[in-house]
């Protein structure tokens, strides 16, 4: 959303929301020759500031992350600046999660034991 803000002496600080666009975020599965071919996945809200995307990679290969415009919720303004994250877990974190679980388990084998 395009926020407009001012700032009155009197009144303190004013805000408006200037315009609002309807935004769809996809993710393709590329051929050979860097031409989508299969779509993996899609967020489309139709009012709502942030797209969200969960979801398992079918396997190796180049995926493209595309961001379309469908139209504006309201507002006219025919430009729309947006921003992209993402989290993609490393192998290592998984490794260091079953490690950490296999001690928890061993800890708690040894004081049954104990007893």
């Amino acid at each position: 959303a395009n926020r407009t803000y001012a700032y009155d002496l009197v009144n303190g600080v004013t805000g408006a929301d200037a315009s609002l666009a309807d935004l769809q975020l996809e993710v393709w599965s590329l051929d050979s020759h860097q031409v989508p071919t299969t779509l993996v996945a899609m967020s489309q809200a139709g009012y709502d500031t942030t797209e969200h995307l969960w979801f398992t990679l079918p396997g190796m290969g180049s995926y493209a992350l595309v961001v379309h415009r469908l139209d504006n919720v309201y507002g006219s303004d025919t430009e729309t600046t947006y921003g992209l994250s993402w989290v993609v877990p490393e192998p290592s974190a998984y490794a260091a999660c079953l490690g950490l679980a296999a001690l928890s388990v061993m800890a708690l084998r040894r004081r049954s034991r104990s007893r």
